[in-house]
């Protein structure tokens, strides 16, 4: 009987992947200790061969392959065979049958090549004169896997041994053109592109000309190439045929694409003629790619049968890939500016492709990109359609500012200029100062122009976010040491007096905007080392007004005139106040729809806020709580808004009836005929002798009702979306707040001033409207900073009077029922005791009475409240973290245990001085009386009343430890009085010590421990 653990490997062989791997060596092993199972093993493996069950073929044939590579004494000869005798087939069979031992058969060669055995030529020829009649059988269906293993035995093969193999292909190869199927023509191209002078004869007499690349032939491979579109598995046969055209030196792209292309939209087959396509682009060369991709691929593309997402996905990734293998630059210049002609759509495979280029253009080629971008902008090629100007405009835009990414800030800024006056100046002619500003063809529509004002948002805030220390510590400073947004509002200055730059929207002549200017030269006529925070705060604010004043002026006006006066009382230090209005007015800001202003307020505030005070910080939560109650209006709001609406529906309808005396005929008239109805009960109802003049007085009443339901579901839609919008502007609002808190964490930490942030974040987290979405997040984003501060930054004082805010976060600790904002507070109360500690080292009482009065309360509400929403986790990390208050929670705990309070409070305690003892502090000595005293007043309450005994062995368990923990430590372990003796006895004589006599063996423990 063979070997059951080779028997078992067998079965293995056809399961997944890692298990026929794991298999093939357990084969290998065994056979290794026991090669008297070596003839049947790989006899075996080649019966299996043809086996269609599962993955058997494909493990089938690993295993053999690596057993004749193991083996080297298997005789090849009487292996194949034996695989001869078994998987060629005989007699009369079935399709399946028969395609399943050719499978077979084939398996067993791949396992010869995979195992090296083929390298002894004589024999690879003998295993190739049987193996070439069935590659090509015509009625076959398993085409591609038997060519595909044939062209892999070839390719192995040395081209000087070659002219042998061509030998037993010669009498195929000589039926030419007359007889030649797919297999026939990829064999005779395999052999020319390996070496043509192995078929030159051959090519001469029966092939027409010399090389079969010969333009008069591309009409008859197109004839093959045809028959192999409408096959299914054909594409080792088309892949060899396309690399043998493609890469000879006689291949004419015009001419071939003549015969070649057209086969493709008749091709019945999708995925070959899409794979066919996707080798032609991934194996032409550079200089032929743009041609090939604008005259050939762009027309196969827009195929109805091509038009699935999938194909053009597909194809998408081959050009993509195929453009970003281009080396000469200017090549790949020259591809992108002939798309770009083509003013792609952004459905387009080519928008793909020029997303792909633009993201990867390096630094020495994005002027001439740049350029590029801005002349398409400026005259894109001709449509009949303004909304496709208008896209491919917005997206010439997009791509220079994807381009300037992470680039020269110089360059950035030029294209900033450009932007910014096609976004507020009408251009009417050339201009000497800006040589790239062009008068556009066809005018820019007014969609064009609000994309362009977006985009120059996009580069202002790159520019305003660049922060290069060697120049200045302020953020968007240039080289000269003057913000980048001061250059671009300077250059309009130019601009006013030119005629050929009228503005859109003219602002000469405004207090205001000389108000700014003069404020901004002010500022900048100081010297750049002596202005404080508040100058570039100031001037910040001045030169971001002065662009939005461009497109907003009332707006703009208002926010001018209130900065203009604060400034003013800055400089001449009339109010000590200022600094309140200032910060006033920014969170004012933060309510405008401008994102360019608010993310602009969140800069000056980070300017000014490095010593903030408690009256501001105080300002700032409250407009955050401000906006909380809004949100609890608006959902009172539309509660009282649909009842509203509904009653106003029913009066609108009682109304109209009582209003329209033709509705009180109708009424009138209605109730006659119901008294006539019920007269006549058995009588029909006949409609024809209806009144019409009722008739249609009812259809005025119902199309009157019906016109009041649908202008009231109306209305609902309008109020709805009106409260999401006001919805989405609060939350974006309350995000720009919590910048300004992340601003002061940042800066300043945690302090006695900013201490009064906490409560308010931990209400905003613990409240049902931000549970989720982006105030929630940020919130939680805040507190992780505030937990990440170094000890350093947290400079809290237990001390100080610091009462109210302490006590809203234990309070939070304690009822809130939101588990995120109780870990939140507690891990904020941690921080704050954490730091306390490490600044009162050298006193060490007081900073642990101070702590403990930080939990005493939390510890109080655990123990007395039965409902408390503290969890017992809280309490043990603060046993945990806190070893200098162990000694006062567990005075506390027993106090508690020792008093007239219910049991689950006296459990409660019990499980806390567990914990406590858990960590064998050297304190225990001190707490045994204590612990026992309190141990036995619980076990006698239970005795009494409860009998849990859950809650028995618990108290057991606790005496248990104190013994432990009291012993490890080498200390005097006391005796128990007389009371707790008795009481350990009448555990062990109770009712339920005889139904649970594993609390007598405790309790007997617990008083041999104590030496009773």
């Amino acid at each position: 009987m063979e070997n059951p653990v080779i028997m078992n490997t067998f079965y293995d062989l056809a399961e997944s992947e890692e298990k026929c791997m794991e298999a093939v060596k357990v084969l290998i092993q065994e056979l290794e200790s026991s090669e008297t199972s070596l003839p049947y093993s790989w006899k075996r493996l080649v019966k299996g061969m043809p086996s269609n069950r599962k993955n058997a073929r494909l493990g089938f044939a690993v295993a053999l392959s690596e057993v004749l590579n193991s083996f080297p004494l298997i005789c090849s000869k009487e292996v194949y065979d034996f695989c001869k005798e078994t998987n060629l087939p005989t007699g009369q069979l079935s399709t399946k049958e028969t395609r399943d031992l050719y499978v077979g058969f084939s398996f067993c060669i791949s396992a010869f090549h995979k195992s090296g055995r083929l390298k002894d030529h004589e024999f690879c020829c003998q295993v190739l004169q049987d193996f070439i009649p069935i590659v090509l059988k015509e009625k076959l269906t398993v085409k591609d896997t038997l060519f595909q293993i044939l062209i892999d035995i070839l390719d192995d093969i040395e081209v000087s041994k070659l002219s042998s193999i061509v030998k037993l292909f010669d009498e195929e190869l000589k039926k030419g053109w007359k007889a030649c199927t797919p297999e026939r023509l990829a064999l005779i191209s395999y052999f020319e592109r390996r070496d043509v002078s192995l078929v030159s004869r051959i090519l001469k007499s029966h092939w027409n000309y010399s090389h079969l690349q010969h333009p008069q032939n591309y009409e008859k491979i197109g004839i093959v190439l045809k028959s192999i579109f409408c096959e299914e598995y054909m594409k080792p046969q088309l892949t060899t045929i396309l690399d043998s055209c493609i890469s000879s030196q006689f291949f004419k792209w015009k001419k071939a694409s003549k015969y070649f292309f057209p086969l493709l939209e008749s091709g019945e087959n999708k995925n070959t003629v899409v794979f066919t396509m996707s080798h032609f682009i991934n194996s032409i060369k550079e200089s032929s790619l743009q041609n090939f991709v604008l005259k050939t691929v762009l027309v196969f593309l827009e195929k109805p049968y091509i038009s699935s997402p999938k194909c053009i996905q597909y194809l998408t990734g081959c050009l993509t890939e195929r453009v970003a293998q281009i080396k000469e630059s200017q090549v790949l210049f020259s591809f992108t500016e002939s798309v770009l002609l083509l003013c792609p759509n952004r459905n387009s495979c080519l928008y793909k492709v020029l997303e792909s280029i633009f993201s990867s253009v390096t630094l020495q080629d994005i002027d001439q990109y740049i350029i590029l971008l801005q002349n398409s902008f400026i005259e894109p090629s001709k449509t009949d359609k303004i909304k496709v100007y208008t896209e491919f405009r917005n997206d010439c835009l997009s791509w220079a500012i994807l381009i300037m990414r992470n680039k020269n800030l110089k360059e950035v800024y030029e294209l900033a200029k450009f932007i910014f006056i096609y976004s507020y100046f009408e251009v009417k002619g050339p201009c000497q100062e800006f040589p790239h500003v062009r008068i556009p063809n066809p005018p820019l529509s007014v969609d064009a122009v609000t994309f362009c004002k977006t985009k120059f948002s996009s580069c202002l805030k790159v520019l305003s976010s660049n922060l290069d220390k060697k120049i200045s510590t302020q953020k968007g400073v240039a080289d000269d040491g003057r913000y980048w947004v001061y250059h671009l509002l300077s250059c309009s200055l130019s601009l006013f007096t030119d005629d050929n730059f009228p503005m859109i929207c003219d602002i000469t002549g405004c207090s205001e905007w000389n108000n700014l200017w003069s404020v901004i030269d002010e500022i900048e006529a100081k010297p750049i080392e002596s202005r404080s925070s508040e100058d570039w705060a100031f001037e910040l604010l001045f030169l971001h007004c002065g662009i939005l004043f461009f497109d907003e002026q009332d707006l703009t006006k208002v926010i001018l005139n209130d900065a203009h006066e604060c400034y003013m009382k800055c400089r001449n230090n009339e109010s000590s106040e200022w600094k309140m209005v200032f910060i006033d007015m920014l969170i004012s800001i933060l309510s405008y729809e401008s994102l360019m202003l608010r993310n602009v307020a969140c800069e000056c505030f980070q300017l000014i806020c490095e010593d903030p005070q408690k009256d501001f910080i105080n300002v700032i939560m409250s407009a955050l709580a401000s906006n909380d109650k809004e949100d609890d209006d608006d959902m009172g709001s539309e509660v009282d808004e649909s009842e509203d609406s509904a009653s106003e529906h029913s009066g609108s309808e009682s109304g109209s009836e009582l209003d329209d005396p033709q509705n009180q005929d109708s009424d009138e008239s209605e109730s006659n005929t119901n008294e006539e109805v019920d007269e006549q009960n058995d009588e029909d109802v006949n409609l024809s002798d209806a009144d019409e003049e009722v008739l249609g007085i009812d259809d005025r009443a119902l199309r009157l009702a019906m016109r009041g339901l649908l202008d009231n579901k109306k209305r609902q839609i309008k109020n709805k979306k009106e409260r999401a919008l006001k919805k989405v502007k609060i939350a974006h609002f309350k995000v720009k707040i919590l910048d300004f808190v992340e601003i002061i964490i940042k800066t300043v930490g945690l302090s006695e001033t900013t201490l009064n942030i906490v409560p308010g974040l931990l209400k905003l987290v613990a409240s049902f409207t931000v549970t989720n979405g982006p105030v929630y997040s940020k919130v939680l984003c805040i507190f992780k900073h505030i937990l990440s501060l170094k000890l350093e930054k947290v400079n809290v004082s237990l001390e100080k009077g610091l009462a109210d805010e302490i006590d809203q976060i234990k309070e939070m600790v304690r009822k809130s029922s939101n588990k995120k904002a109780q870990s939140l507070a507690i891990q904020t109360l941690f921080l704050i005791c954490t730091r306390h500690l490490k600044r009162k080292v050298e006193n060490e009482d007081s900073s642990g009475k101070e702590v403990y009065s930080v939990f005493k309360s939390i510890l109080q509400d655990f123990i007395t409240n039965k409902n408390s929403k503290i969890s017992k986790d809280v309490l043990f990390q603060v046993i945990e973290r806190f070893p200098i208050i162990r000694q006062s929670i567990v005075v506390d705990i027993t106090t508690y245990i020792n008093q007239d309070l219910p049991m689950f409070s006296c459990m409660k305690g019990i499980a806390l001085l567990q914990r406590v003892l858990s960590f064998a502090d050297r304190q225990c000595f001190d707490w045994q009386e204590m612990i026992l005293s309190s141990v036995k007043k619980v076990l006698n309450d239970l005795l009494t009343n409860n009998k849990s005994p859950h809650h028995i062995r618990e108290c057991l368990k606790l005496c248990q430890k104190l013994h432990i923990s009291v012993s490890r430590l080498e200390g005097k372990i006391i005796t128990v009085d007389k009371d707790m003796a008795t009481v350990l006895e009448n555990v062990n004589s109770s009712e339920i010590a005889m139904k649970y006599p594993d609390i007598v063996k405790l309790s007997k423990n617990v008083a041999d421990m104590y030496t009773i």
